[in-house]
């Protein structure tokens, strides 16, 4: 694949890939994750077999910087939850690094799907922000159809079992 092929590859499954990304990785750092995944692939795209699913290898390598990328955050929050600790005044509420933008999705919703498996916040946020078919959501993803109806159908009932506002997640 030339640079050019992946650019126009790239570019046509931007969207998937950023949803992708949210599900793993959260709404903040998703556009970065998908542009270092962007990275990665680059420097791999010798290992790209022609004719094989472009959309399904690059969700497995912005998996792959979401994992990473999540791993990294919960590493900073740790230190930084120490350190505050350190501090004389601080109290641990003051030491936890602000979450979301604020709106009403973060508050509200973005709890809810944190508890969703990677999976099934892939698979839902591809059907109902992007409204991609399962045959869709089974090409970028690399699981069949049926998986994929499968995971947005737990998914759905379980965000349908759980209470919004108000509902505490400690870490």
């Amino acid at each position: 694949m030339s640079v050019a092929e992946f650019e126009s590859a790239f570019t046509s499954s931007y969207s998937s890939l950023v949803v992708l990304a949210a599900a793993s990785a959260g709404r903040s750092d998703a556009e970065d994750v998908v542009s270092e995944a962007a990275v990665v692939a680059l420097k791999k795209l010798d290992s790209f077999e022609a004719g094989s699913n472009f959309g399904a290898w690059m969700a497995t390598i912005v998996r792959y910087v979401a994992s990473n990328t999540t791993r990294g955050e919960r590493r900073r929050r740790q230190r930084i939850r120490r350190f505050a600790l350190l501090r004389p005044g601080m109290t641990r509420a003051g030491a936890s690094p602000p979450t979301g933008d604020g709106r009403e999705f973060s508050r509200e919703i973005q709890p809810m799907l944190d508890q969703l498996s990677p999976a099934q916040r892939e698979c839902l946020l591809l059907r109902v922000a992007l409204s991609h078919s399962y045959e869709e959501i089974a090409s970028i993803t690399g699981i069949s159809p049926a998986t994929a109806r499968s995971h947005v159908l737990r998914a759905r009932r379980r965000v349908m079992g759980m209470s919004a506002p108000g509902r505490s997640h400690d870490e």
